[in-house]
């Protein structure tokens, strides 16, 4: 029996992350591997959440601080200067603080010296970028599964890894296999880094018997209320769509930093009749039949996994034109992929919609067989061929 490990960040949170390891990880131990999770973070386990298997096994590193690599503030301070100035790109030893803390390593280091994995995997890039930094103690394959989008966290500037390449590029090229969400990231790593990496596409979280619809006169968005999902944006495009149409309304689910902006926003416009933010949602299969479209606003994403969710509901899905949309929406076939930013053209293809019954129903019939590649059991396939490599 082959045991697998799995680097993450947190397990019991509302999450796209967090949920698609859950996926994984279950089909792993059906499939007779033993599986650990390393969970970096402090917090309640809570099994439910997402069905995740009770066979599993849980190490914590109990690290008392949430979505912060170093909990040492001058680190961060750093890291923030550096993103912006570049003072320190080319200080390899004092980067690598930037990342984790001494004490995190030491914990990671004796987890690994005391357990032979045959496979370990860091989910997302800070997770990954540590345990490349430790590959000396780790004993089998080493698995980045990269979850961002390329440009938005390596080339963009002021981005999470703006100006670290001096410590991430030769870590980079320490793993084993590098698995990304899509095919565009895929292209990036080889293009800039001379890397080869693979596709293995997210799965689908749940089979949905019950679709809209699409006679609710609502839509619908979800994710964390933060400037990556671009609600801003999908006020905007409300704005202009109300003025026109009146009959329609939007709902957000989610919560985050941003939530109180954008509330002031809907209320500066006087949208609060048309736009309503309600709590992240835990049971969101339930939730999506009751909508008409999925609206996706974000400027950047590894891997949409909330508009699979949607898709699989039923929903057609309208979104801006980024790279992580171009595989999940077929553009004139289950929905509409848009300029980004362009709210004027975004509003007047829902406009088009409301306006042509016909038109959305024939966008839900080709949802069906669109999504049939993100199946578990397609998926789990590409998983256990790259362990057993």
């Amino acid at each position: 029996m082959k045991k697998i490990c799995f680097f993450v960040n947190s397990m019991f949170k509302i999450g796209g992350e967090q949920k698609i390891t859950s996926l994984i990880v279950n089909e792993l131990i059906k499939n007779n591997y033993d599986v650990t999770i390393i969970i970096k973070c402090s917090e309640t386990i809570d099994y439910s959440l997402y069905n995740l298997s009770k066979k599993v096994n849980l190490k914590f590193l109990n690290m008392k601080y949430d979505f912060r690599l170093n909990n040492i503030s001058l680190f961060e301070k750093l890291r923030i200067i550096n993103r912006k100035t570049g003072i320190f790109k080319n200080r390899k030893k004092l980067i690598r603080h930037f990342f984790c803390s001494n004490k995190m390593l030491r914990k990671l280091k004796e987890i690994f010296q005391n357990n032979e994995f045959d496979v370990v995997v860091g989910v997302a890039g800070d997770r990954s970028f540590i345990l490349s930094y430790l590959k000396d103690y780790i004993k089998g394959k080493l698995i980045f599964w990269n979850h961002m989008n390329f440009d938005a966290h390596f080339k963009n500037k002021g981005s999470r890894y703006y100006n670290e390449e001096s410590f991430i590029l030769p870590l980079i090229k320490r793993f084993d296999n590098i698995i990304n969400l899509n095919e565009d990231d895929t292209e990036k790593f080889k293009k800039h880094y001379n890397v080869n990496s693979e596709v293995i596409y997210n799965c689908k979280s749940f089979n949905s018997k019950i679709k809209s619809n699409l006679n609710n006169n609502k839509f619908i968005s979800c994710g964390r209320l933060v400037s990556q999902k671009g609600f801003e944006h999908l006020i905007e495009i409300m704005k202009i769509f109300v003025s026109k149409n009146k009959d329609y309304k939007v709902d957000i689910y989610g919560e985050g930093p941003l939530k109180e902006s954008l509330l002031n926003k809907i209320d500066k416009y006087k949208l609060n009749d048309y736009i309503k933010i309600f709590p992240e949602c835990k049971n969101i299969e339930k939730v999506l039949p009751k909508y008409d479209v999925y609206l996706n606003t974000s400027v950047h994403e590894g891997f949409g996994l909330i508009t699979l969710e949607a898709l699989e509901c039923g929903l057609p899905v309208f979104a801006f034109d980024i790279p992580a949309n171009k595989s999940l929406v077929i553009d004139n076939k289950t929905g509409r992929l848009i300029k980004c930013y362009d709210a004027e053209e975004y509003a007047n293809e829902l406009l088009k919609i409301v306006d042509n019954k016909k038109l959305l129903n024939s966008y839900q019939s080709n949802i069906e067989q669109s999504i049939k590649k993100y199946d578990i059991n397609n998926v789990i396939k590409k998983w256990i061929n790259i362990i057993e490599k």
